[in-house]
Parts: structure tokens; sequence; C-alpha cells
């Protein structure tokens, strides 16, 4: 475990209270295989941050379809300087191979579920070594929903998701690509029996991995100048990612010389997300610590 306390995070505080700072929180990731290289998307989580104060296992969280059979991972991030100011365009990348790759990931212990973590204190090692800090912000328990959270919402609620859909980036500054959308299905149900939500926003390869958070506005509060009196804004991890429905589009070519017919069939995306419930990290978060101390 690393003191909390060691690491320059992107505008810590307790909860979050911008978007900017889910910015931080999210990593592209690379995942090269013996058939070619894939993206995918990842957040960055506070692992066993109950188990000593002050203390907790910085992990990212992404599918294990994302990164599976990768013989090398890509992470990218931004890092911070004097005063612990961000510099968005200083990026930082590392490149896990052979057994930094199997060392570093934990695998949701239900085969059904996919989500894994991978260990980022190798990330930020790294980065040490060449006198430089990253900068993440980490999600923490007290960031996302918990079942009885879940039943106090309605069936239709804000939700935004942050990745890297087909890899998209903003690869100068580093930024992922912010979506908005809602949730399709109840969030306080189970989407056909399973933990899992439908959401209003299209799922895209390379965004395998992203967090989905719920958004509102509730209260007041001032203004960073203290002057403005305005809507509190609440944000909670909902979900992640993992597959959306697509459907084929078919078409006919027809060749009148011989009366040959050519069928052909486009998939086609239905603008509709799948995310697991974020109460089934708790799962994996258990995992974790039991190879980490046990």
């Amino acid at each position: 475990m690393i003191n909390c306390n060691q690491l320059k995070e992107a505008h810590r505080i307790e909860l979050i209270e911008s978007i900017e700072q889910l910015s931080y929180s999210t990593i592209r990731i690379e995942a090269k295989t013996e058939s070619g290289t894939t993206t995918g998307s990842g957040f960055c989580y506070r692992i066993a941050e109950d188990m000593q104060p002050g203390q907790w296992i910085p992990y990212l969280i992404t599918n294990k379809h994302v990164i599976e059979g990768a013989i090398e991972i890509r992470l990218t991030a931004s890092t911070s300087i004097e005063n612990e100011k961000v510099v968005d365009k200083d990026i930082f990348s590392i490149v896990l191979t052979g057994k930094e790759v199997s060392n570093n990931i934990t695998y949701h212990p239900d085969e059904n579920i996919d989500l894994c973590g991978i260990n980022l204190f190798i990330l930020i090692k790294k980065a040490r070594e060449l006198k430089k800090e990253v900068a993440l912000y980490y999600i923490g328990m007290a960031e996302k929903f918990s079942r009885n959270e879940l039943e106090k919402l309605d069936a239709f609620e804000d939700v935004i998701m942050i990745g890297y859909p087909n890899g998209i980036w903003d690869q100068i500054n580093n930024k992922p690509i912010i979506r908005n959308g809602c949730t399709a299905s109840h969030p306080k149900k189970d989407y056909n029996g399973k933990s899992e939500i439908m959401i209003n926003i299209p799922s895209f390869p390379g965004s395998s991995g992203s967090p989905v958070f719920y958004k509102s506005y509730d209260g007041i509060r001032q203004d960073k100048n203290g002057l403005i009196l305005s809507p509190h804004l609440k944000i909670r991890l909902l979900g992640i990612l993992y597959a959306g429905p697509i459907f084929n589009l078919q078409g006919e070519v027809e060749m009148s010389s011989n009366a040959l017919t050519i069928t052909t069939n486009s998939p086609s995306t239905m603008n509709l997300g799948l995310i697991i419930k974020a109460e089934k990290l708790k799962e994996l978060e258990e995992e974790i610590i039991k190879e980490s101390f046990i």
C-alpha cells in the first residue's frame, strides 16, 4: 500500500465537484496482441482505502476483454510539477511487457463479470524515476453508488461517460472524450436480471472500460470567488461500460448482365450502451486485496 498523501493528484478533494476533475480520472489503454493493437478505456480507483486511514492501492479499472491476450500494454497520463500544477501537454507513457503485464493485472473472480484491475503503482514508480508525478484523480468508495442509493433514483436520470471511443482523444492535451446521455433502463433495476443498466450513449470499440457517472444539480454553493450562489453539482460513479447492442444493415447489389446478386451486411450501433453497476467493483476489490495481502 502507499500513503495517499504522497500522490499528487489533480485538484484532489474529498468528493467530485467538477467534471473537469473527471478528465484526470481516465487513462487511454493500448493493448498489443498477436493479431494487432486495440484501444480501450480505464479509470483510476482507490482500492482498500478503508483498511488503513490515509492509505490505499492505486488501480486502473477496465474490462477483461480490453487487455485479453495482450503481450504489451501502453498507459498514458499527464504529469504535475511545481506546486502540483498539472501540465496537460507533458504526457508520460509506459509500456508493460512480459511479466509486467501478468503480475499487475487482477481479474474479477466471476468469469461472467467483464471487469479487471491494473496496478498503477508501476506507472507512478516509473514516472518518479524520471522525477515526474502523474496527475490522476482516483474515484473512491464515497463517489460510487451503493445498492441503497440506487433505490432512490428515478427511471430516467442524466449520465455522462468518459473514455476513448474508437481510440479518439485529444492527444496534444491528453484529454478523453466526454459524452452526455441518460439512463435507458431503470437504474435501480437489474437489467435482464443482471447487475447492469442500459444507457442512451452509443458503445464503440475503445469505449470499453469507460466510467459512467450519474449527474445532477441540487442545493446551492458558492463559486470559486465566493460571490455567486449556484446549483451544486452531484456526480457519482454509476457503472462501467462493457458492451452495446448492434444490428446489421443488409443490402443487395444486383449484377444485371448475369443476374448475380451480392448480399452485404454492415453492423450499426443502436446508440445504446450496457454498463456493469459500480457495486460489482466490491468483488474485484476483495480479489485484489486477497492477492496483495494473503
